[in-house]
């Protein structure tokens, strides 16, 4: 049988962000600059600012991201250390409150220039806070809940005499609508008296969707909603699982559904894969429960009549620390939702070969024939992505049809478990993403997916 050795046309390089080691730092670095920079990015929780699905906006996560990479390609070099620092100095800008801490323990309130979060009622929203501290004093700061507001801290409050500034990530939810105050105040060196920002509350009500095709068909879609601040809903940090996850903006609905929207003007847009026109529209929310929004979806092309299927050979159903303590995973229910709502003909859902929890509820999911709640035009199939021991030398092969997922675990290296794949009638197997880092590469080589013969 001829063999063929895929040679890729293009490296695709990446950085490892991180702590720079022992002795990284060149004879002309300033050490000191390059502990506050770490100092910084360390002290806000790296899950509030991750992706554009994250709890901020794009801008804050871009910002936070460039900080990270800059210093680690400092290696040193004092101009990259200082636009690292001046990259994360670009999250004042967006903060939604700034706290000037005096040396008297005195402090000020005002508004950030950084837009403050739209408030809906008994929903969560993220917001920063600048510390400002330039007279170099001890302090801490603190939010006060009530039955109404109710704020939390999510990172560290307090600043040190090594600090100039320091951002702090908080939660706000507002129980009921109408006017409502957050009030903030520093606790040491002295209390300072209470400082006070009244805030506007919109009320919550519900829509029921029509989603239809061109033929009047009811169909799934990937819809996003945003309110007039541009945040999505469902909010992605109050997301508690079903196919809404915390990683995404996205919610996939189908006709006949509801969701919860705040009053006034939302930005409604649904799609449903690359065969389908993108459909947008601003609605205005009433008070109450009559709302409706209309959706058709249409085709731009149909290409199942012209003998393709479109298919994902790589999907995972997520780990437990995106789900909260509860979740092991996305459900086949969670996954089909996707699956339709993205018109996704073929979806193999691989669980990678990690031990635990999330491991072995997506393990009991395994049959050899599609899952039962596959459709005759959107299938899901259970696999295996051998991702850990002993694939990390060159990377992560992909285990697809298999009627079997009991593979050898006693390898040093990918020829056995490939071999007793093959063995198994149908099958494909190949590369989810090749690596040789043990010969100079750190980054995965950008592959075309092929079949290795047996």
């Amino acid at each position: 049988m001829r063999r063929f050795l895929w040679i890729p046309l293009a490296i695709v390089g990446g950085l490892a962000v991180g702590a720079m080691g022992e002795g990284s730092t060149s004879p002309g670095a300033d050490a000191d600059e390059i502990k506050a920079v770490e100092r910084q990015l360390s002290r806000l929780p790296l899950g509030a600012v991750k992706g554009a699905g994250g709890w901020f906006t794009p801008e804050v996560s871009r910002a936070y991201h460039r900080s990270r990479i800059m210093l680690a390609e400092a290696e040193g070099d004092r101009k990259q250390v200082k636009r690292a620092g001046a990259s994360l100095a670009t999250l004042q800008e967006l903060c939604a409150f700034r706290v000037t801490v005096e040396s008297s323990g005195e402090a000020r309130l005002r508004r950030g220039r950084g837009p403050l979060p739209g408030l809906a009622a008994d929903v969560p929203v993220p917001f920063l806070v600048l510390l400002d501290n330039p007279r170099r004093v001890q302090a801490s700061a603190a939010a006060r809940s009530d039955g109404d507001v109710q704020c939390q801290m999510l990172s560290d409050t307090t600043v040190t005499p090594q600090d100039d500034w320091l951002l702090v990530v908080g939660i706000l939810r507002c129980r009921q609508p109408g006017r409502r105050t957050l009030t903030l105040r520093v606790n040491e060196p002295t209390p300072s008296a209470p400082l006070e920002c009244k805030l506007e509350v919109a009320a919550m009500a519900e829509a029921t969707l029509s989603i239809r095709d061109q033929e009047g068909q009811p169909v799934w879609a990937a819809i996003e909603f945003r309110d007039v601040a541009g945040n999505a809903y469902p909010p992605p940090f109050d997301r508690a699982g079903g196919p809404d996850q915390r990683f995404q903006t996205q919610a996939y609905r189908t006709d006949g559904q509801t969701i919860r929207l705040p009053v006034g003007c939302v930005e409604v847009e649904a799609s449903r894969g690359p065969e389908y026109g993108t459909v947008r529209r601003i609605i205005r929310m009433a008070p109450g429960a009559s709302n409706r929004i209309d959706i058709v979806l249409s085709r731009w092309i149909d290409l199942p009549r012209e003998g393709f299927y479109s298919g994902d050979d790589h999907v995972h159903a997520g780990t437990g620390r995106l789900f909260g303590p509860d979740r092991k995973g996305m459900t086949p229910e969670d996954l089909m939702a996707h699956t339709q709502g993205e018109d996704l003909h073929v979806c193999h859902l691989v669980r990678l070969n990690y031990t635990g929890e999330t491991a072995e509820f997506q393990r009991r999911q395994f049959r050899a024939d599609p899952d039962p709640l596959s459709r005759t035009n959107h299938i899901l199939k259970y696999d295996v992505e051998v991702s850990g021991f002993p694939s990390s030398h060159l990377g992560h092969p992909l285990l697809l049809n298999l009627s079997r997922d009991d593979y050898p675990s006693n390898c040093t290296w990918n020829l056995p478990i490939v071999s007793w794949a093959k063995e198994q009638p149908g099958v494909i197997v190949g590369y989810a993403h090749p690596t040789f880092a043990r010969y100079g590469f750190e980054r995965p080589f950008n592959f075309s997916f092929c079949e290795l013969g047996s």
